[in-house]
């Protein structure tokens, strides 16, 4: 939902989106010119921006024994199954995945050197909110938002201007994605700040939802 909800601000800036697509050929000269989808339709171009996701290189792990998923999986300490084995940054899938952002690693870093040092934890931290930054729609995620067998999900009741999902595992909010009008997210995006419950999460963007302007199905003013 929160996904077409995007997708339709794009379009009403005569931007296309193209799901699901993959990149099959691409033509350039000096520079690149254009790129063919796998389903042979062309894209042309004066620029173009790599958007390229992570894949972590788990083979050697998985020979030696450590347990893997997409990545190396690790406990909240960021050890493996092996005691005398750590994995970090974007190798590993820690209990809330973050991939790609340089922060979570270098606190992943600190939760190492602590535990292998015999000192303290450090403070845990909230998870890292993402935002488009755009003026016409508020878009924010943060945390896991794909349900997993282990976690508790909610979503917004139809009809409203905003959708929002939220995850939540072992009792805790662990992750959610929020589309809707300009401002309007401003109460979701405390939500991974002030980690709580998801019953008290519900609760909080209910109540927001009924109190504001958008309670009502338009998602505002695009701008160009």
């Amino acid at each position: 939902e929160a996904a077409v909800r995007l997708t339709a601000y794009l379009d009403a800036l005569g931007i296309d989106v193209v799901p699901d697509a993959r990149v099959a050929w691409s033509r350039r000269g000096v520079r690149l010119a254009a790129v063919g989808l796998a389903d042979g339709s062309p894209i042309e171009g004066d620029l173009f921006v790599a958007c390229a996701g992570v894949t972590p290189r788990i083979a050697l792990a998985r020979q030696c024994g450590l347990a893997t998923r997409r990545g190396i999986v690790v406990d909240a300490g960021m050890r493996t199954n092996d005691p005398a084995i750590y994995a970090l940054g974007d190798a590993a899938e820690p209990p809330t995945p973050t991939a790609g952002l340089w922060p979570e690693a270098v606190a992943q870093a600190q939760i190492v050197v602590a535990d292998m040092s015999g000192d303290a934890a450090p403070p845990a931290r909230a998870a890292p909110m993402l935002r488009l930054k755009s003026e016409g729609i508020d878009a924010f995620s943060f945390g896991e938002i794909e349900a997993s067998g282990d976690t508790e999900v909610a979503s917004s009741a139809p009809g409203l201007a905003a959708h929002w999902r939220l995850v939540s595992r072992g009792g805790r909010l662990s992750g959610g994605c929020f589309a809707g009008p300009p401002g309007a997210g401003r109460v979701f995006a405390g939500l991974a700040a002030h980690p709580r419950t998801l019953a008290e999460a519900v609760a909080t963007l209910t109540a927001a939802c009924d109190a504001s302007e958008f309670a009502t199905p338009t998602l505002g003013n695009s701008h160009r």
